[in-house]
């Protein structure tokens, strides 16, 4: 709703049930897959879509790494915004790493959705169309 105030309070909210959860024990197995990281993924996207790319970033480094191969498309998904973000910023060199992350891990999954996400990130990318390190990344 554009709201990057609400949207604080309420990934606020959601960390202090986030510590509450104990999956298998108390709460759902299911409840595994919320996880820190999977929760500073979902604040990525938002902070993106808010337009607060700076808090994006943020949030992105707080999802870590998450190398684990059944990660692959959220990872993928998350370095996309996480380079959309850097667009926004108008921080080309941060743009094209996370943006080369995205690509080399989304170009495994078949998905719309990371279609989209890399669509999305072709787009915000066009200013620096002319530059020789985007035309060299892009076609790498």
């Amino acid at each position: 709703m554009g709201d990057a105030t609400e949207a604080s309070t309420a990934l606020s909210r959601a960390e202090s049930w986030l510590a509450k959860i104990n999956p298998g024990v108390r709460d759902a197995p299911r409840l595994s897959y919320v996880t820190p990281g999977r929760l500073a993924a979902d604040a990525t996207e938002i902070f993106r879509d808010l337009r607060k790319p700076e808090t994006a970033l943020g949030w992105s480094r707080q999802a870590g790494d998450l190398s684990d191969v059944h990660q692959t498309r959220a990872v993928g998904l998350r370095m996309a915004v996480a380079a959309t973000a850097a667009c926004q910023m108008r921080d080309l060199d941060q743009a094209l790493d996370h943006g080369d992350r995205a690509l080399a891990l989304l170009q495994r999954v078949a998905s719309a959705r990371a279609r989209t996400y890399l669509e999305d990130l072709a787009t915000a990318l066009e200013p620096w169309a002319t530059e020789p390190q985007a035309h060299a990344s892009c076609n790498a």
